[in-house]
Parts: structure tokens; sequence; C-alpha cells
């Protein structure tokens, strides 16, 4: 998973994409709770 993150986003960038990186977050343990 952190890989996956480490290339999908530029951590320069960090702080922009927290949002979205809080939203990814989020929808995983969606789909943890699911299973």
């Amino acid at each position: 998973m952190a890989v996956y993150i480490h290339h999908r986003y530029d951590w320069t960038n960090f702080q922009w994409n927290e949002q979205e990186f809080i939203h990814l977050l989020s929808e995983v343990r969606h789909c943890a709770n699911e299973s």
C-alpha cells in the first residue's frame, strides 16, 4: 500500500494531496470492513 501511494503521489506536494490521501485511507478501511 505504501509503495502504491509513493508512486501515485509526489511527496513534495503531500500537503496539497492530504485530503485525497485521507479519502483513500477511508476507502481502504471501508473495503476492509466489508470483507
